[in-house]
């Protein structure tokens, strides 16, 4: 991880403070400029998905659960949110129960009732939400019932708009469900929202912020929720500042108008020209932050067929591995690593990890496994690292013993980026998908897997162990983890930064110097 112009301690405290339900102390006076390359398609809850959006929604669309506002693995850690607390979760893990807060009322005045939370599921799997088939036709009794037209209703989902009871019942146990429950998406709306995508005028929601100002593909202000200092929900700060999101495609000219005081920050979903980095080092008066995201780059192997069903060549691939090389092709947008979940996620080993690339020493395993000489199809994934880390391990195998190539079928090896949805280590696993470990590691997760996200600090020592169980299988050799970054311009309080890793800067946080 790396920090620059921006105090570590200070950023601590902040995350602290805002776990313990802290809110600012004034309203905002000021509105600030934030500059981004691409807007989101869509900032309505009910069809956005995406990190674009999600930095935006969650300050406007508070589910009944949401995140920690706070950095690293704190930011990752489910509160209530809507509800009064986390679910009851009874029938084998198959049954969620919440209770509204009493008094909530939107950003227009409305009041919140239960059945607008199932009225807004209804809405988003009619609109087609991105997030609906991966995580409720599947999971939510009689949710692929009602998007088929097959019932007028989700059956799985009883609210009392008397009591503020809701109940949800699942297919199965799910242990990502919470998470699921934490996506603005999933966040009440009106009743009277229209059933169309209302990306110029999205629907009121409950947060600290209201989305307005809205020009699609222009841009688009986050302001502050009047009604929202009634509500005082702990944990969820007021917000400090307005914001105005302005999309220009020009991400070297974002970074000279941030260093140069013309605009506030940049989006973090944008990063720094490589070119530029060094002059933003060299400004002390512009905080910028740099830290591990949640996610993780990895060259995967394929334990069931040659060459890496032997062990010693996966082992060669590990012991080849230069950091250095890795850094440098990457053009430092990559933190080193060797653990399959990233430093933001619950269960991430502590115990660091060092690679200076001994192509001898791989020669060797190579040598003994019997496999030199054998072919080997590299496939680099879409979404994947830079193509020169794809040229570099091609190159590396080459010069370990083997014959490499680019390819797609029947391809043994393959370089992916890991960057799941929610901030949950089975979601992690479950991209590495089953011919990506052993048997060992299925029994862990079947077990594992189960255990609701709420309770994901209470097992992160076994996740630790699964993790370092699968570094030490060399199931798979990480390269990495892609860096988040924020820069913002001299005017801003670098003491209110904070990175958050699902929702990028946390903007509610920010305040001027």
């Amino acid at each position: 991880m790396r920090l620059a112009k921006v105090g570590a301690a200070a950023l601590v405290s902040v995350a602290m403070a805002s776990s313990c339900g802290g809110s600012a102390s004034h309203a905002p006076t000021s509105t600030i400029t934030v500059l981004t390359t691409k807007a989101p398609a869509s900032l309505d809850p009910g069809v956005a998905f995406g990190e674009r959006a999600m930095e935006v929604d969650w300050l406007a669309y508070t589910p009944l659960l949401t995140y920690t506002h706070g950095r690293g693995v704190i930011g990752t850690r489910l509160i209530p949110g809507l509800a009064t607390d986390l679910p009851t979760i009874t029938d084998s893990g198959t049954t969620y129960s919440f209770t509204l807060r009493p008094g909530l009322v939107y950003s227009n005045g409305l009041p919140v009732r239960a059945s607008d939370f199932t009225g807004a599921i209804e809405r988003a799997i009619k609109l087609r939400w991105p997030g609906a088939r991966r995580y409720l036709l599947g999971h939510v009794v009689g949710a692929k019932a009602f998007a088929d037209g097959r019932a007028r209703a989700i059956s799985g989902i009883t609210t009392d708009d008397a009591t503020g009871q809701i109940t949800i019942r699942l297919v199965s146990a799910d242990g990502q469900f919470e998470d699921v429950l934490a996506l603005p998406a999933l966040a009440p709306v009106p009743r009277s929202t229209p059933w169309r995508d209302e990306r110029s005028d999205p629907p009121p929601g409950v947060g600290p912020y209201r989305i307005a100002n809205v020009i699609p593909g222009r841009s688009f202000s986050l302001l502050h929720n009047p009604r929202w200092a009634q509500t005082q929900i702990p944990g969820i700060p007021r917000g400090r500042l307005d914001l105005r999101f302005r999309v220009s495609p020009d991400q070297a000219a974002n970074a000279l108008a941030v260093l140069h005081g013309r605009a506030d920050a940049l989006d973090p979903a944008d990063s720094i020209p490589q070119s530029m980095l060094a002059r933003v080092d060299a400004r002390a008066e512009s905080p910028y932050l740099a830290t591990a995201a949640d996610a993780t780059d990895a060259i995967v192997m394929s334990t069931t067929s040659k060459p890496f069903s032997s062990g010693l060549v996966r082992d060669a691939v590990v012991a080849a591995l230069d950091e250095q090389s890795i850094q440098r092709l990457s053009g430092g947008t990559i933190a080193a690593g060797c653990y399959l979940l990233p430093p933001p996620i619950p269960g991430h080993p502590s115990a660091s990890c060092r690679r200076s690339g001994d192509v001898t020493r791989a020669r060797t395993l190579v040598a003994r496994s019997g496999l030199t000489g054998t072919d080997v199809t590299v496939s680099n994934e879409a979404g994947s690292p830079a193509g020169g880390l794809a040229s570099y391990y091609v190159s590396l195998l080459d010069r370990i013993g083997f014959r490499a190539s680019y390819g797609s079928a029947g391809a043994q090896t393959r370089i992916e980026e890991f960057a799941p949805d929610l901030p949950n280590p089975a979601a992690v696993y479950e991209q590495l998908g089953a011919s990506g470990y052993d048997r060992h590691t299925a029994a862990q997760l079947h077990v594992l897997d189960a255990v609701p996200a709420g309770q994901a600090s209470a097992v992160s020592t076994l996740w630790q162990s699964l993790d370092e169980y699968t570094a030490r299988a060399k199931h798979l050799a990480v390269l990495g983890y892609p860096i988040a970054s924020a820069f913002l311009s001299s005017r801003m309080d670098p003491d209110s930064v904070i990175l958050h890793p699902v929702a990028g800067i946390d903007w509610s946080w920010l305040d001027l110097e």
